[in-house]
């Protein structure tokens, strides 16, 4: 989705430094980004979601699961549609997945 998708579901977003987990701005739980800024605001940036009431009650709750041997990578973005993230194992430790 692309941050005009979020901005019309009426989701708050916030961009995300690339490498980063968290927004490098001072007050971001009350940034609003006007539409016609979107572009540059997060050219080559990651999107944050702001949760809860300011995003219309929206709850992150992910659900993980190890990609089960044979699937296939257009099963793979099918459930992650639905919000269900998969990671791979390296040297028997889980990786961790990059950011969306």
């Amino acid at each position: 989705m692309s941050p005009l998708d979020y901005h019309l579901r009426g989701w708050r977003i916030v961009p995300i430094p690339a490498g980063q987990k968290q927004p490098a701005m001072q007050g971001w739980p009350d940034f609003r980004p006007a539409a016609e800024d979107l572009a540059r605001l997060f050219n080559g940036k990651n999107i944050g979601l702001i949760v809860g009431v300011r995003s219309g009650s929206v709850v992150d709750a992910g659900v993980w699961m190890a990609i089960p041997e044979g699937m296939t990578l257009d099963d793979a973005r099918e459930l992650m549609s639905y919000g269900i993230w998969l990671r791979t194992r390296s040297r028997g430790q889980a990786a961790r997945p990059s950011v969306c």
